[in-house]
């Protein structure tokens, strides 16, 4: 089923800009949420659970999108902790096409949104946690309140990046929640996306805890694998899929403003680090009062 709803962005756009791309994807084709399956969940203790009896398909997706991905949210003090308006995911317009193409937040039907910091707005709780690069077979973790989590860089793994498909998995230490519950309490987060890119355009996909019948909960703690597929939606000018240069991958804070709890400063986060679990990053959110 294909929730997308923004897959062209305007035919004047497209042909403005198509000349100038290298090796450009075409916007005429949506995508499916089929182009990202998971076919393993499993136990970060290594407790055995059933398999999945199939693949199971992204919960919703967007695109292919014109242009990119950004802005990223802010990566400074304060910055990347979901809120209203910090980067497109959370709802700030697109920095090449000035257009607002997710108002609510990405993938807004899937979650209900909080005022997180009392500024009046809704915050869509997308927070940015890195990029899969295939030329360097790295992840680079984002910054989540100015700071860089130590051992992110094996949050997420994936295979094929410069073709048109291969495989992914998100995995998380065990220990992450029980090291961080003291200073961040029991929000997690419930769901998490990957886009992926080739040439100036990129494609979003959802995937969230409710899909395995999973709580947003910070124990147990879940990894997930999958595959991913975008010979059908990412394609360009040839008419051939375009090959993917990097995946970048969201999660969302669920987490409910009756908490009221005070943010953490920077120096903290780099002591202890971040509490990520998967669809159980168990971090606290604070309501940044101003």
């Amino acid at each position: 089923m294909n929730f997308n709803k923004h897959s062209v962005i305007g035919a004047a756009w497209v042909l403005a800009s198509a000349g100038a791309l290298a090796g450009p994807v075409t916007v005429n084709r949506d995508c499916s949420t089929s182009d990202v399956k998971v076919t393993s969940v499993t136990r970060s203790d290594g407790t055995p659970i059933p398999p999945l009896p199939t693949p199971v398909a992204s919960a919703e997706c967007v695109g292919a999108y014109i242009k990119n991905a950004m802005p990223l949210p802010s990566q400074g003090a304060g910055g990347n902790l979901g809120y209203y308006g910090d980067g497109l995911f959370n709802g700030q317009k697109q920095n090449v096409t000035n257009l607002q193409l997710f108002p609510n937040g990405i993938f807004s039907d899937q979650y209900t949104a909080y005022d997180l910091n009392h500024d009046g707005k809704a915050d869509p709780g997308w927070v940015y946690l890195g990029s899969w690069d295939g030329s360097s077979g790295t992840f680079t973790a984002g910054k989540i309140n100015g700071v860089t989590v130590a051992g992110s860089q094996n949050w997420f793994t994936a295979t094929g990046v410069g073709q048109s498909s291969g495989t992914w998995n998100f995995n998380v230490p065990n220990d992450i929640v029980s090291q961080m519950s003291a200073i961040f309490g029991s929000n997690v987060f419930d769901q998490f996306s990957l886009s992926f890119f080739s040439g100036d355009y990129f494609a979003a996909y959802d995937i969230t805890g409710a899909q395995f019948g999973l709580p947003a909960q910070p124990d147990p703690i879940y990894s997930f694998g999958g595959t991913w597929d975008m010979s059908s939606t990412l394609i360009n000018n040839g008419g051939r899929a375009g090959a993917i240069s990097h995946i970048d991958l969201y999660a969302r804070d669920p987490a409910n403003p009756n908490a009221t709890r005070q943010l953490p400063e920077p120096a903290s986060l780099a002591l202890a680090g971040i509490a990520l679990a998967g669809l159980a990053f168990a971090r606290r959110k604070q309501l940044l009062r101003r």
